[in-house]
């Protein structure tokens, strides 16, 4: 660059030197000769030409003299201002200018040199904000992935085919880690098409329409089911519109109403079988007490007779009453909102607060144990009676132990004394809670969870305890609960741009890195597909929008329902004893297809491990189309 600049400098300075010179030299030439033409003296001639030559010749030396001045002092210092200038904008803004001492451009570099330093200063403080503004919204980033991470609601953004584009991990573990969940998936294939869809069209039509508020949300509620579970969701789908021109995204959150929609089922259930199951019994009663009033001499035997239907109407009466009862506290305390709590947790939270306001010291006991209570309002019960224990008995020392008995987990207060007398506690139970937001009752609290109070003595001699029986969590029960595993990349906005490429230019336009893929591999008991030889292990990773999402992949060993030869175990290390346990091929294979979804699939040398996998494709009605 810098040798094209000075030469292009020095051709024009030779080419403008040429352009004056040559028809100089023309112009004394051709007056040269008119002057000749005018004498015939050789002499005159002479001289002629010696003037006239010697007349252009130093014209043209001062013209030249002239001319290289301007070069050295202007022209050359010009094309080096430029070649820094270009430096300083494209490369280094503080580039110190290389004129010569002496120049005729004044004040021209010192302009040139304080540009730099002012966009020196511009470019400093655009990186400065830019590192900033990067930074804060990588904060944001991460705030806004916390909170859809504790989110309790799954929620999924999904956008006009309903592909998905976000989903958070209560959303995961919603539809129970399914390989159906992930991004550039179809939601289709976790819920119901038909509500969704509806709800879809309703919302679009409901945003352009005239009839549409400006400024208002557009959403809507439904109930759809899950595809593989049949799991009841309250869902709420709200329309937004995208950044992408002419694009709208759906944001659905959805809530498992599978026990609510249980319970209302056991309401209706319970309020026709007792308005049906009451109507016989009353009216055999009615019809017995009426005859008894009507007729009171009738004989002895026909008394007894109805003497003996309102004893035993009475009774089923009753019965039926307990049945009832106990139907209507479990529904009652189902419709509360209960959580898991470990017992050592609550007990120590009511210790904390006892502590703080002067109550008795608790100290606790027992094995830890799960219940499934309201923990907010069953500490303030606990944290009542206690108090309550302590003013009555006139102890400064309590134990709360837990213990488990018929399916329920006991909370004991302990204490060395007496026992309350039951009228005590029964009083106790109808007070109300001082810190609750409304007047609520310790017998309501019990009730909501399906319980009572009671006073009695401790197995230990000299020791009282007063015993609330609550629900257990089923995880009393259950194994460590399975922890699923974290998918780093739960969201891409990104596929909403391609789906607008694919829109304008045609599946046939699209690039390759604008497709979903599933890379794949197979490991087998051999290279002969056709002879005998099975698959023994199918794993794939899906890649979209270039990203290979490590969250979602697939990785299942298969019983091959046949022998290992040892010349394949050296290559994959997968033996028999590995595979003895694994489900057979007819079983994996669609759970593959399920996984790979709508994405291309890749392999190496995919002939290999498509030959057998078509081979099967028959045998476990599944289809694949790959690319290699």
């Amino acid at each position: 660059m810098t040798d094209r600049v000075v030469i292009g400098s020095g051709a024009r300075f030779l080419g403008l030197l040429a352009s004056v010179l040559v028809p100089l030299l023309l112009l004394f030439v051709l007056l040269w000769w008119q002057l000749v033409s005018l004498t015939d003296s050789p002499t005159m001639k002479a001289q002629i030409a010696f003037l006239v030559g010697g007349s252009g010749f130093l014209l043209a030396a001062v013209f030249a003299v002239l001319c290289t001045y301007l070069y050295l002092a202007l022209l050359r210092p010009l094309d080096t201002l430029a070649r820094g200038a270009k430096i300083m904008s494209e490369v280094h803004p503080l580039h110190s200018l290389e004129l010569p001492s002496y120049h005729m451009l004044g004040e021209l570099p010192e302009a040139m040199h304080s540009i730099g330093e002012e966009l020196t200063k511009v470019k400093s403080e655009i990186t400065e904000a830019m590192a900033t503004g990067a930074a804060n919204m990588e904060a944001l980033k991460v705030r806004l992935e916390t909170i859809l991470k504790e989110l309790k609601e799954g929620v999924v953004v999904c956008d006009e085919e309903a592909r998905i584009l976000l989903y958070n991990p209560a959303a995961q573990k919603l539809f129970n880690n399914s390989e159906a969940l992930g991004l550039g998936r179809s939601l289709f294939s976790l819920c119901a098409r038909a509500p969704i869809e509806h709800t879809m069209e309703m919302l679009r039509h409901r945003k352009s329409g005239s009839a549409q508020p400006s400024g208002d949300k557009v959403y809507s509620r439904f109930v759809c089911a899950t595809v593989e579970e049949g799991t009841l969701l309250n869902c709420r789908m709200n329309l937004v519109k995208a950044s992408v021109k002419h694009r709208i995204v759906f944001i659905i959150t959805f809530e498992d109403i599978t026990l609510q929609m249980d319970v209302t089922r056991r309401r209706d259930n319970l309020m026709r079988s007792l308005v049906e199951g009451l109507r016989a019994p009353l009216a055999n009663l009615n019809a017995a007490a009426e005859n008894l009033v009507l007729h009171p001499g009738m004989p002895e035997k026909t008394r007894a007779e109805f003497e003996k239907v309102i004893a035993e109407e009475s009774s089923a009466l009753i019965t039926r009453y307990d049945s009832v009862a106990k139907e209507c506290r479990a529904l009652v305390s189902e419709q509360w909102l209960l959580s898991d709590i470990y017992s050592n947790d609550l007990i120590s939270n009511v210790a904390r607060r006892l502590e703080k306001i002067g109550g008795p010291a608790v100290t606790m006991t027992g094995i830890p144990l799960w219940l499934h209570a309201d923990s907010h309002s069953l500490s303030l019960v606990l944290e009542f009676l206690a108090r309550k224990v302590q003013k009555s008995c006139r102890v400064d020392e309590i134990d709360i132990e837990a213990l488990l008995g018929d399916r329920r987990v006991y909370l004991d207060l302990v204490w060395k004394g007496e026992p309350l007398s039951q009228s005590e506690a029964e009083s106790w139970i109808e007070e109300a809670l001082p810190q609750m937001t409304s007047d609520v009752s310790v017998k309501e609290v019990l009730h909501r969870h399906g319980g009572d109070l009671w006073s009695q003595r401790h197995r230990l001699e000299g020791f009282a305890i007063l015993r609330l029986p609550m629900p257990a969590s089923v995880r009393q029960w259950e194994g460590a609960q399975k922890i699923l595993p974290e998918r780093p990349e739960y969201y891409d906005f990104t596929l909403l741009e391609e789906q607008e490429d694919l829109v304008k230019k045609g599946l046939a336009e699209r690039p390759l890195s604008g497709f979903s893929y599933v890379v794949f591999d197979t490991e087998t008991t051999g290279l002969r597909p056709s002879e005998g030889d099975e698959i023994i292990s199918i794993a794939g990773v899906r890649v979209v929008n270039n990203r290979i999402l490590s969250g979602e992949t697939f990785d299942q060993l298969v019983n091959p329902g046949r022998s290992i030869p040892e010349t394949s175990v050296r290559i994959h290390g997968i033996r028999e004893e590995h595979v003895r346990d694994k489900p057979p091929i007819h079983v994996v294979l669609p759970q593959f297809r399920e996984f790979v979804g709508d994405a291309v699939l890749v392999a190496h040398n995919s002939a290999f491990d498509m030959k057998f996998i078509s081979l099967k494709e028959d045998e476990c009605d599944v289809c694949l189309l790959y690319t290699s």
